[in-house]
């Protein structure tokens, strides 16, 4: 029976608005300089390193090669694992567009602190989205969401553990290769390691409440 005050929702929809906005969400977090999330500061710390491609096509490298990561830790290959190199794709074209747009912001202090904290809302509530979908999302959430169901465990776990590992990648490819710290590490970078599974999580809570997405 459906709970009163529950909407429907196809998860095409919050797909559909949680692509870009995660999207959106990381470059406005790239514009406050204190530091990308764990999981794009690898791809921006990939692109400084190799001073190649764009930070959008390390992007899309990096979530493939989850994908393949995610078939050999389960043994399994869904369609839905190939499906998501569609969204990865989608997703990195809108974050060079992203980029690109805000070169343009201003770099004041103010500026950058109210990107940074807006962007980082804006991100994990895209991110929130994705995990409640049901639907074919982008690698860098597939994993966490299908880990995480794998071994019946809450998602805000499994991301805080992704996201510490992403950290760790980041830093370790900026000092082998770069010689330095990526510009997308930073104080900013620590602190949304711990709290983007803390806060996605609070988002899904609340998206259930309200919510019901189908397909």
């Amino acid at each position: 029976m459906r709970k009163t005050g529950i909407r429907k929702i196809h998860g095409a929809a919050a797909l559909a608005v949680a692509v870009p906005i995660g999207a959106v969400g990381a470059v406005l977090m790239k514009h406050g300089s204190f530091g990308l999330t764990p999981f794009y500061s690898v791809s921006l710390a990939l692109f400084e390193a190799t001073k190649r491609f764009t930070m959008g096509t390390w992007n899309a490298v990096f979530q493939i090669v989850l994908i393949l990561l995610l078939i050999l830790i389960l043994r399994k290959v869904k369609l839905r694992y190939l499906l998501s190199f569609a969204v990865a794709a989608v997703s990195s074209i809108i974050l060079d567009g992203a980029n690109a747009v805000c070169a343009r912001l201003p770099e004041t202090i103010t500026v950058r602190i109210i990107c940074y904290i807006a962007g980082f809302l804006i991100m994990t509530l895209g991110i929130a989205l994705m995990a409640e979908c049901k639907l074919p999302v982008a690698p860098m959430n597939l994993f966490v969401r299908e880990l995480a169901e794998e071994w019946e465990k809450p998602f805000r776990r499994v991301k805080l553990a992704f996201d510490v590992g992403c950290l760790v990648l980041s830093i370790t490819v900026s000092l082998c290769f770069a010689g330095q710290l990526s510009r997308g590490i930073g104080p900013g970078t620590v602190i949304s390691a711990f709290l983007t599974g803390p806060f996605s999580g609070f988002y899904i809570a609340r998206l259930r409440k309200r919510f019901q997405f189908y397909i």
